[in-house]
């Protein structure tokens, strides 16, 4: 599962972020619009700062971006209401 083709055959699969990074030379998988959108801000990705409210960040994000997949939202639309349900989360504590 970890060689270059198995990260290839399951990334084109399942539209999953490739664990090696020699998998992203794969014309394929460069271009799968998901995979492509996560992989442009690995640059400046940060690690979430360790929070009491951390477990519950992910309660309106997942759904969020389920429906962002799905086109059923707008990214921004969707991603709006993640931000205010946070804001509100975090204000309680």
């Amino acid at each position: 599962m970890s060689s270059t083709s198995s990260q290839v055959a399951i990334a084109k699969a399942n539209h999953t972020l490739p664990t090696r990074q020699s998998a992203y030379a794969d014309s394929t998988v460069k271009s799968d619009p998901v995979i492509s959108g996560y992989y442009a801000v690995r640059q400046v990705a940060v690690s979430r700062p360790v929070i009491p409210q951390g477990g519950q960040l992910f309660k309106d994000f997942d759904p969020a971006v389920q429906a962002i997949l799905a086109g059923a939202k707008a990214p921004a639309d969707a991603l709006n209401g993640v931000a205010a349900s946070w804001q509100k989360l975090l204000a309680s504590n």
